[in-house]
């Protein structure tokens, strides 16, 4: 499991648990909105995180994207042909 999904699981995971544990099954249903408002604020989030990262170093990892990773040119051969 990522961060990500560990953090989105688990405020909802927290509610249900609450619910079960205190015997109020009417707010075991709680932890839906509590599920999606968690998984839109983490996606908001890490939206602007990658707005900012595409900012920052966009033009950058375009150019590496076209022209592929910088490899070491090969050394010239020592036997002579």
């Amino acid at each position: 499991m990522t961060i990500a999904s560990t953090l989105t699981i688990a405020p909802p995971a927290g509610v249900l648990a609450w619910a079960l544990a205190s015997g109020q099954i009417g707010l075991v249903w709680v932890a839906v909105p509590v599920g999606l408002l968690t998984g839109w604020m983490l996606a908001w989030g890490l939206g602007q995180v990658a707005i900012r990262q595409l900012e920052q170093r966009g033009p950058e990892r375009l150019q590496r994207m076209r022209t592929g990773p910088n490899r070491p040119q090969a050394a010239p051969s020592v036997l002579s042909p």
